[in-house]
């Protein structure tokens, strides 16, 4: 079986793991028809059944010729600031909007760094997208490599095609593209398949994200038949090139099964289950720049949104998760192991980065304070610490990120709201109360800090368009050390 080449990060499973992002159709809701499945498949790969739907994707053709890797085989894999030029606009990511070369502001230099972490775990969603541009005919193999007629004559150790891997990989992370996930996730798994063949038959060049009891991955369907009750999903897996692969989705208990998720010590392969809000598509018309911007202040002020964002090395110890609950009492995010999401408007997306690297999401909308927890991803209590950085970005145009060591436990169901290590007001003030000492950097898109704060120490922040302050208080509540950061620019 094809393993991915890792430098940078060594492991024994495969890459069960690239945040993947997916909707159903474009108007976000589930098709209510069933699919017509009634022809025998003419490609031998999709084996016995009713075919309901074949685009004509075929191996050893439209496929990579090289599987999904982890860490960096040479230094032009890196993810570079030209990738978030491409996404935001150099206005918003370059100082005085140059973007040869590119200075990169403060905020978004962070927000590159944090990414890079990321991509480090695998680029399963960079190769499933680029493969369905290039077999729809949106991009050129061509132009990437000139001779190469298929996907699967393309050089792995060419620049240009390691970017444009890198730039789809990053989409994942577009406000607009998580918001095209989201609605997909609300979908039941059979709804979810007829969404899929609606899509496959108008070309909407849809990715799947499937998600495990830690990680994520993403993968191109490319047809789908059935089997008595049961439907299979197609796929090209970009960790087994030339081996098709399919997902099943079982009609009678509404949930799906995936066989080849990953591989265990032991050789055996691992499968994942799951049902609505473990499945998602990601339509390509949500995956169109420009997106909107996280470096710049906006309009409406601080009573916005805020985005909490966590990455961690693991390297195959316990894997970290986010638990956002609110003053209220709802829940987003891994509750004793469980994803949830009980706020109308709120975001949570699970990075993949499955090879000893975790990322993940949570958008949270205006009008009410929350409470940040990091907790255990499988929602079991874990003595070992994992080093963590959680990033809080503000539409104010600051972020926040703070290192920090954490021992991962689950929460108590009924007062989880009461044990945190972060809160954030409706106004963003943030308040910061941990055990352990924290490396915190506060940047805007004028300028940054980096200092620590002792164990106990609290940690408040408060923003206007004046500008920004971070206080530290002790813990008999004396002012340690203020910074202030020039008033962030109103975006347009």
């Amino acid at each position: 079986m094809p393993r991915p080449t890792t430098r940078a990060v060594t492991t024994k499973h495969f890459l069960a793991a690239c945040i993947l992002t997916v909707t159903a159709t474009a108007c976000g809701g589930g098709s209510t028809t069933t699919p017509e499945c009634t022809d025998t498949p003419k490609n031998a790969d999709l084996g016995d059944g009713l075919l309901c739907i074949d685009t004509g994707f075929r191996f050893t053709a439209d496929d990579f010729k090289f599987a999904n890797w982890a860490g960096l085989d040479n230094d032009t894999e890196e993810l570079r600031i030209d990738t978030l030029v491409r996404m935001y606009g150099a206005d918003d990511v370059c100082e005085d909007g140059i973007a040869n070369p590119c200075t990169p502001l403060p905020n978004a230099a962070q927000t590159l760094e944090q990414w890079e972490e990321s991509l480090m775990g695998g680029r399963c969603e960079g190769l499933a997208a680029l493969a369905l541009r290039y077999f729809l005919g949106v991009e050129s193999v061509a132009a990437t490599e000139p001779g190469a007629a298929t996907t699967f004559d393309l050089t792995k150790e060419r620049a240009a095609l390691e970017d444009d891997i890198n730039y789809w990989w990053a989409t994942q992370y577009a406000h607009e593209v998580q918001e095209a996930t989201e609605k997909s996730r609300r979908l039941e798994p059979v709804e979810l398949v007829s969404s899929l063949v609606d899509g496959l038959k108008k070309r909407d060049g849809q990715t799947i994200g499937i998600y495990g009891p830690e990680h994520g991955h993403a993968v191109t369907p490319y047809a789908v038949t059935k089997v008595d009750d049961t439907y299979r999903i197609h796929i090209y897996d970009n960790n087994f090139p030339t081996e098709p692969k399919f997902i099943e989705v079982d009609t009678q208990s509404n949930t799906w099964k995936y066989d080849w998720a990953g591989m265990n010590p032991d050789g055996s392969f691992e499968t994942w289950t799951g049902g609505k809000g473990d499945i998602e598509l990601t339509p390509m018309s949500s995956r169109t720049g420009p997106f909107t911007s996280p470096f710049h202040a906006s309009q409406k002020g601080t009573k916005g949104h805020a985005v909490v964002t966590l990455s961690a090395k693991t390297s195959g110890g316990p894997v970290p998760s986010l638990m956002i609950t609110t003053k209220s009492g709802k829940v987003v995010g891994i509750h004793d192991g469980v994803r949830k999401n009980e706020v109308d408007g709120a975001k949570f997306v699970v990075g993949k980065g499955g090879l000893g690297m975790s990322m993940v999401h949570v958008y949270m909308p205006a009008g009410e304070e929350f409470a940040v927890h990091v907790v255990s991803a499988t929602g079991e209590t874990h003595e070992d610490k994992v080093r963590v950085r959680l990033a809080v970005h503000t539409n104010n145009g600051t972020h926040k990120h703070i290192e920090s060591d954490h021992v991962l436990t689950g929460k108590d169901p009924e007062a989880p709201h009461a044990d945190s290590m972060l809160r954030i007001t409706d106004d963003h003030d943030v308040h910061f109360t941990h055990t352990e000492h924290a490396d915190i950097t506060v940047a805007n898109q004028h300028g940054s800090h980096s200092f620590t704060v002792a164990a106990g120490h609290r940690l408040q922040s408060s923003h206007a368009h004046t500008g920004s302050q971070v206080t530290v208080i002790d813990e008999a509540g004396k002012e340690t050390r203020s910074h202030e950061l020039a008033a962030p620019t109103v975006a347009d």
